[in-house]
């Protein structure tokens, strides 16, 4: 039986992340992540409990601030530019057969927790404790800075989450409630 080649573009079977696996590392990631950020609050002595007031206005702004991102998300599917044309094809090879195989709830499910372990992290772990020693302007840029790291999959995806991450500091920053960063609405966007 002859051998068909593998397109270019379609990895082979075997390096494909198949549901499962996809499932429990986005799992243990993102829970290592709030793991290791309630420790840093809680040897810090971080007021984590002030982070969650999930008044109406924090939601409110929480969904009114996913709009900006929602219209990127939307642009960057259609766009020919190169950078976010590469990024979106690296995506589909590396997440999208796992993601399609993926039910609404387990897809709700990650996003959710990534949402609340990410932004708890950098928001509202790194964020507030850069800022004692610096300018709360200058933690944000070096928040959203590290908040790349974890995205830097090409360049051009690194700048994109430098600008998300620094855009969700400045979100807390504005949702902030005594003192600490109001992580509801980056949570929420």
């Amino acid at each position: 039986m002859p051998h068909t080649p593998t397109p270019p573009n379609d990895p082979p079977h075997d390096a494909r992340l198949d549901r499962a696996t996809f499932l429990k590392m986005a799992a243990l990631t993102e829970g290592t992540l709030l793991l290791i950020g309630l420790v840093i609050a809680f040897s810090t002595g971080l007021n984590i409990s002030a982070e969650f007031d999930a008044g109406p206005q924090s939601v409110i702004l929480g969904l009114l601030a996913a709009v900006p991102m929602l219209l990127f998300f939307a642009l960057a599917m259609r766009t020919r530019w190169e950078p976010l044309r590469r990024i979106r094809e690296l995506l589909f090879e590396l997440l999208g057969h796992a993601l399609a195989r993926c039910t609404t709830w387990e897809l709700f499910s990650m996003a959710m927790l990534a949402g609340l372990a990410e932004e708890f992290f950098f928001r509202g772990v790194l964020q507030p404790l850069l800022a004692r020693w610096m300018d709360v302007w200058a933690a944000i840029g070096l928040t959203g800075l590290l908040f790349s790291l974890l995205h830097a999959l090409t360049p051009a995806y690194a700048v994109v989450a430098t600008l998300i991450g620094i855009y969700l500091g400045c979100l807390a920053q504005a949702g902030s409630c005594g003192g600490a960063p109001g992580l509801v609405a980056p949570i929420i966007a």
